[in-house]
């Protein structure tokens, strides 16, 4: 009998990690890509330029491998982040997951690299954008708005033609 019991519990466990291997294949388990310390040197010499924001500069450059060639990269500047990735088409790359309450539509869609500016109606807000082959992003947890999401983006998109 205590045979039989192993044998199932092996068994059990055998299905168990068969059907774990099957999610992370199909995207349904996935493990965090770590983030990587870097410089702006290093992004310039990837194309990605984290210009001076409203007398902001970054406080720190990330990357993270995505695989396949894929790189994102992400700076901070205290009170937004901003993101960069090599993309086929504009993607929301901010990893911002929010309810957002607002979109902003009419001024930004005559802009280059079409921003959509989002906000959640709490503070927190994000702005994204497709130029020169990348998807951007800038997000802001608090004091987020259609204004300064905006200015964000000129001041990064004018740096990254």
């Amino acid at each position: 009998m205590k045979s039989m019991k192993k044998i199932l519990c092996a068994a059990l466990c055998l299905a168990i990690i068969l059907a774990l291997g099957a999610c992370s294949k199909n995207g349904g388990a996935q493990i965090a890509n770590p983030m990587k310390d870097s410089s702006a040197q290093e992004f310039e010499a990837a194309g990605v330029v984290m210009p001076e924001v409203g007398g902001k500069t970054p406080t720190g450059y990330s990357t993270t491998d995505l695989g396949g060639g894929k790189v994102l990269y992400q700076a901070d500047y205290g009170s937004f982040t901003v993101r960069a990735q090599k993309t086929d088409k504009q993607e929301d790359i901010s990893g911002m997951n929010y309810n957002w309450q607002s979109e902003n539509l009419s001024t930004p869609q005559l802009l280059q690299g079409d921003p959509i500016v989002k906000t959640d109606g709490a503070g927190a807000g994000i702005v994204y954008w497709y130029l020169g082959g990348m998807s951007w992003s800038a997000g802001m947890t608090q004091g987020a708005d259609a204004d300064t999401l905006l200015s964000i983006y000129f001041a990064v998109a004018d740096a990254n033609p």
